[in-house]
């Protein structure tokens, strides 16, 4: 990227690397079927995808399927099937009782002792714990839906066990709405 800079010279380069695309580029363009999905910076795809397709493919991401509620201003309620209710950022022109797609990535997914947090928290179980060196991976149960999170490991802490109570966070600022793929 530094010799594209000193260079002074536009590349256009084709990878199947999302880590390797966001590295290197200041724009990216994610193809879908022969079309662009989206155009923008690497920070503008990974943190607000504009559809499934892109939130899936730029990172992993958690997609959680709702149905809206009420809307409150700049923000909404929504819920699943199994009842858990989320707030969620206003979408758009969407009524009471469409679907909607919120993703989350598992790094922006809070975990905490059981009984912590507020608003935005959720009772939850720890289905599973990935120990991955730096990271910890944790697939968390939160009424019916299944939720990847990701923390850092620290020298000194153990982590969340396996069917293990837990709080999860679920922050507005952290959900984006996700339309359908094409």
């Amino acid at each position: 990227k530094h010799i594209q800079r000193e260079l002074g010279v536009t590349v256009i380069y084709v990878t199947h690397d999302q880590g390797e695309a966001l590295t290197m580029s200041d724009r990216i363009a994610v193809m879908n079927h022969g079309r662009i999905a989206q155009l923008g910076t690497p920070e503008e795809l990974y943190e607000r995808p504009v559809d499934r397709f892109v939130a899936d493919f730029i990172g992993e991401t958690n997609l959680i399927a709702l149905t809206l509620d009420r809307m409150d201003g700049a923000e909404a309620e929504a819920s699943t099937l199994g009842g858990l209710r989320v707030r969620i950022p206003a979408p758009g022109a969407a009524r009471r009782g469409e679907a909607v797609t919120v993703s989350i990535r598992p790094e922006r997914v809070g975990i905490a002792r059981a009984g912590a947090g507020g608003a935005g928290w959720h009772d939850g179980t720890v289905e599973e714990v990935i120990y991955l060196g730096e990271l910890r991976k944790y697939r968390l149960r939160v009424g019916d839906v299944a939720i990847m999170a990701k923390e850092a490991s620290r020298t000194g802490t153990a982590g969340f066990a396996e069917g293990e109570r837990v709080a999860v966070g679920l922050r507005v600022a952290d959900l984006g709405i996700v339309r359908a793929s094409a």
